[in-house]
C-alpha cells in the first residue's frame, strides 16, 4: 500500500508540473499578447494626437490669416477716416463709409482699448472740438 500511495504522490507532482508548466506557458503569452497591444494602442494614440496637432496647427493659420485681414481693413478704415477728419471733408467721410450722427466704435488694434463716440461734421476748414 504503501508503494501504491508513493506512485500516486509521484504521478501527482508529475501532473502539477505539468499543469503548471501549461499556465506559465498561457501566462507568458497573455503578457506577450498584452504588451503588444498596449504598444498598438499607444501607436494609436500617438497618430491620434499627430492629427489633432495638425488640426491645430490648421486652425490658428486660418484663424491668424483672417485676424490680419481684419487688422488690414481696419487700418483702411482708419486711414480713410483720419484723412477725412484731417481734410474737413464730409463727402470723403462719407465715402470712407461713414455718415453724419453715426455711431462709431475706435479701437486700437495694438492694446485692444476702446470707445463709441459719434460721427459729427463740422463747418469746413474749422476745429470741431474747439468751435
Amino acid at each position: 500500500m504503501a508503494f501504491l500511495n508513493d506512485m500516486f504522490s509521484r504521478l501527482g507532482r508529475v501532473a502539477r508540473g505539468q499543469a503548471n508548466q501549461g499556465v506559465d506557458a498561457v501566462e507568458d503569452a497573455t503578457f506577450e499578447a498584452t504588451v503588444r497591444q498596449t504598444v498598438a494602442d499607444m501607436k494609436t494614440e500617438l497618430n491620434n494626437v499627430v492629427r489633432a496637432s495638425a488640426m491645430a496647427m490648421s486652425n490658428y493659420n486660418s484663424l491668424d490669416a483672417e485676424y490680419q485681414k481684419y487688422a488690414r481693413q481696419s487700418q483702411e478704415w482708419k486711414d480713410r477716416a483720419g484723412q477725412a477728419l484731417d481734410a474737413g471733408n464730409e463727402d470723403l467721410a462719407k465715402k470712407a463709409g461713414f455718415l453724419p450722427y453715426e455711431k462709431i466704435l475706435v479701437g486700437n488694434i495694438n492694446n485692444g482699448e476702446r470707445f463709441e463716440t459719434y460721427m459729427i461734421f463740422g463747418r469746413a476748414g474749422t476745429d470741431c472740438q474747439g468751435d
